[in-house]
């Protein structure tokens, strides 16, 4: 598993170094902590709230829905802190930590976007 993490870490610093580009996951912020032009964003949202988008979007039972959530958000939080050595979620580790469920999925997208290009104008 070691050898998988450092192939993509490789990978991810590779297509930052040769261009703008969207990571999601895969300890991204840690692998390009670096990186002076890269901005790391959490998104996060009330566990009912992402519980209602799984039954929606997934068709999935509310029970279900829920364990998926909770298996799912287990493992990403095994998978960070084991390989980065923080602790998954840790606002202090992000420019911007953002609850989708305040605006929604649409327009949080529309708010990161605006606040990437401020960033960037700033730096």
């Amino acid at each position: 598993m070691i050898n998988f993490f450092i192939l993509e870490s490789n990978i991810i610093k590779k297509i930052a170094e040769e261009e703008s580009c969207v990571i999601v996951g895969r300890c991204a912020d840690y692998i390009l902590r670096d990186c002076k032009n890269c901005i790391n964003i959490f998104v996060h949202a009330p566990l009912e709230t992402r519980i209602q988008h799984a039954i929606k979007y997934y068709d999935l039972p509310q029970d279900k829905a829920e364990q998926k959530i909770n298996k799912i958000d287990k493992k990403r939080a095994t998978y960070y802190n084991y390989y980065t050595g923080n602790k998954w979620g840790q606002t202090q580790l992000y420019q911007l930590s953002i609850d989708s469920s305040v605006l929604g999925i649409e327009a949080t997208a529309e708010y990161i976007e605006s606040f990437i290009k401020s960033y960037i104008e700033k730096a």
